[in-house]
């Protein structure tokens, strides 16, 4: 996997999934200290250095007024079998203010520097020979996320992803049959709306947009359906919005309020309806949740992940039938665990897995078709 987002190497590794190569700018004696350690958790880095040091952010949580006192039961350590029964108070709520150093913006030359980075990296990557069953070190996904540094345009995530596709090799042409055929091409995973538009005019199959509920509503302008049928090539769209229920959508063919056979396409002639599926989080008891920074990366890192372990393990195309379609909807429901599971360590996107998994059985699940 191939991403600009440090959280998903966490997530990645608390699942023990996928190899990450991480693409970002570093610079000053703080970048020397990033760069560290990134590479003690075992990262491959592409890196520009800039002249500006790296920045430091400082994130200033207040948790907001008026939260009733903490009642319901504890929640199970790792391990441990939980309690099925959920919280009896809302989970937290909290206010972020974040002091972020000033710095210089990152320049046109040192843009082309990670652009050209990634391009040697990207060519020295070569497909697994046979006859080893392991995976290519071909990336199996390309995951952007979040925002840009002062100075790189919005059409800067758009450049970069024409490049990998471009620069990519080719699966073995000597795979054996015994073994899965391989993915086709990357997934491509947005967790950002920056530049969301000149994305998605390269034509490239976006397998998810997540997005939070404010981005949603300003992307979507609150009509999901009539959005992915304008872009058809977003198979995904995941809704998040802190501990209120949560949502995975994709366009399916409407036939008398049911959705019939595999994911709409868009035949012409044919009506499509919104196929939604709707995720309640269980509460969090509020004197129990400490840090709920990078929750968002958490569980982004962990669906990716989990969908790529699916993938490589059936058939390794693109996802399609209804049985594909399932793992998908329990890789956002392992994601949504996490992310909650993450809220309860002071630090930022961590989270212990057999906390997560009782998280996880605790979520439950509503299925809608709407036209």
């Amino acid at each position: 996997m191939v991403s600009n987002r440090a959280g998903v190497r966490k997530a990645a590794n608390a699942l023990g999934m996928v190899d990450v190569a991480l693409a970002q700018w570093v610079g000053g004696e703080t970048g020397n200290e990033v760069e560290r350690i990134l590479r003690s958790w075992g990262n491959r880095l592409v890196v520009q250095r800039v002249e500006q040091p790296t920045r430091t952010c400082y994130s200033l949580l207040h948790p907001l007024e008026g939260l009733p006192p903490a009642l319901p039961p504890p929640l199970p350590q790792e391990g441990a079998e939980e309690d099925t029964e959920q919280g009896q108070v809302p989970s937290p709520s909290f206010s972020t203010t974040e002091i972020v150093e000033p710095g210089k913006p990152v320049t046109p030359e040192e843009q082309a520097g990670l652009l050209s980075a990634l391009a040697s990296f990207l060519s020295s990557l070569t497909p697994s020979s046979p006859p080893s069953s392991l995976p290519s070190s071909v990336p199996q996904a390309i995951a952007v996320m979040g925002s840009l540094p002062t100075g790189v345009p919005p059409e800067y995530y758009a450049k970069v992803l024409r490049l990998v596709y471009e620069l990519l090799p080719p699966p073995s042409p000597t795979r054996p049959p015994s073994l899965p055929p391989p993915c086709p091409s990357p997934w491509l995973f947005l967790d950002t709306v920056v530049g969301l538009e000149a994305i998605l005019e390269t034509g490239l199959p976006v397998f998810m947009l997540k997005v939070n509920a404010a981005e949603a509503s300003h992307v979507t302008n609150d009509q999901p359906l009539v959005w992915l049928k304008l872009h058809p090539q977003v198979r995904y769209l995941a809704v998040t919005d802190g501990s209120k229920p949560a949502r995975l959508c994709r366009r399916c063919p409407w036939e008398g309020g049911r959705e019939k056979g595999r994911a709409g396409r868009g035949e012409e002639g044919r009506e499509e309806g919104l196929l939604t599926y709707e995720y309640t989080l269980p509460r969090l008891p509020s004197d129990r949740v400490v840090n709920p920074i990078g929750a968002g990366d958490a569980c982004g890192g962990v669906v990716l992940s989990a969908a790529l372990q699916s993938r490589r393990r059936n058939e390794g195309g693109e996802v399609v039938s209804r049985e594909e379609d399932m793992r998908v909807v329990a890789a956002l429901r392992l994601g949504l665990a996490a992310a909650s599971a993450s809220c309860l360590t002071e630090e930022t996107g961590v989270f212990a897995r057999g906390r997560a998994s009782a998280l996880e059985r605790m979520i439950t699940l509503k299925v809608h078709v709407t036209q």
